[in-house]
């Protein structure tokens, strides 16, 4: 191989590269933002909760009666308000994704005085991130092997 075919080759490698890592990424966030909305779809009402004591309680949290990383459907605005980002590439190179919830009452999900933060967030990257290796590593070998 001279060197014009090996730096074809490179380009060659380089735009696989690129194409299958960002179709790897956009898999991923896809499969986040379901994640999320499946974690937003919990069953227990404002009127259950209150029975069971407010077990998201910061004054009196109560683990082990009510899985604080699902969230309770109640007017359904939290769960539809879910919103993924696709892949994008910064001027460094580093290529970017994100599931946002745009209700304004997502910023209690970190915690208040008055209740214990929900972990939705902790919960979804550990579930979504080893598939996202997977994608990634595959989508590397595909490139190299193509």
């Amino acid at each position: 191989m001279n060197l014009n075919e090996f730096s074809k080759t490179v380009g060659s490698i380089e735009r696989a590269l690129r194409q299958n890592i960002r179709a790897a990424e956009e898999r991923s966030v896809r499969e986040a933002h379901r994640a999320f909305v499946r974690r937003s779809s919990g069953t227990l009402s404002t009127k259950r909760l209150r029975q069971m004591g407010h077990p998201y309680a910061a004054r009196a949290p109560q683990p082990g009666t009510a899985d604080p990383t699902i969230i309770n459907e109640q007017t359904g605005v939290f769960k539809r308000d879910w919103t993924a980002f696709p892949p994008t590439v910064n001027g460094a190179g580093t290529m970017q994704s994100s599931v946002i919830n745009l209700d304004p009452k997502s910023a209690y999900m970190f915690g208040t005085t008055r209740m214990i933060k929900r972990g939705i967030d902790d919960a979804v990257a550990d579930e979504i991130e080893p598939k996202r290796e997977q994608y990634h590593s595959q989508a590397i070998d595909d490139a190299l092997n193509a």
